[in-house]
């Protein structure tokens, strides 16, 4: 699990830096690094709140994630990351609300598989949301 929540760290690290320097590129970076330094601690005996804090923060990371990817006019990465914003928010709300059970392992892997795809495709083909960006100052 702690390999997993590094990788994915380290895909919000690399899209923070893809993004415009600004607000959203720190959002991003604290967001996501944050949503999963506490998913790796989902295993202590404080299970449910550490899931409640890395949600907040994994929502909070995607949001500016598609901020910026409107801003930049990637439109078909912006649906596609709505539709794995949706897909959480229905995991999410069978795991609080406690209904329909039977389905939240399955809802809790979808999300997991979805969001792990879109972040790694948003990754390998969106390599700068920014056009004309200074392609030296990320080969530092």
């Amino acid at each position: 699990m702690l390999v997993l929540c590094a990788s994915i760290a380290f895909m919000f690290e690399r899209q923070a830096r893809a993004a415009e320097p600004s607000r959203s590129s720190k959002i991003i970076r604290i967001g996501g690094i944050g949503s999963m330094v506490y998913a790796s601690l989902t295993f202590t005996p404080m299970h449910d709140l550490m899931v409640t804090i890395s949600l907040i923060f994994f929502m909070i990371a995607v949001l500016a994630l598609l901020q910026a990817l409107y801003a930049s006019r990637k439109i078909g990465f912006l649906v596609a990351g709505c539709g794995c914003l949706v897909l959480l928010i229905a995991s999410a709300t069978i795991y609080y609300t406690e209904q329909y059970d039977f389905a939240l392992p399955w809802a809790q892997r979808a999300s997991f598989a979805v969001f792990t795809a879109w972040l790694v495709s948003l990754d390998f083909r969106v390599p700068r949301l920014r056009p004309g960006k200074n392609e030296k100052e990320f080969e530092k």
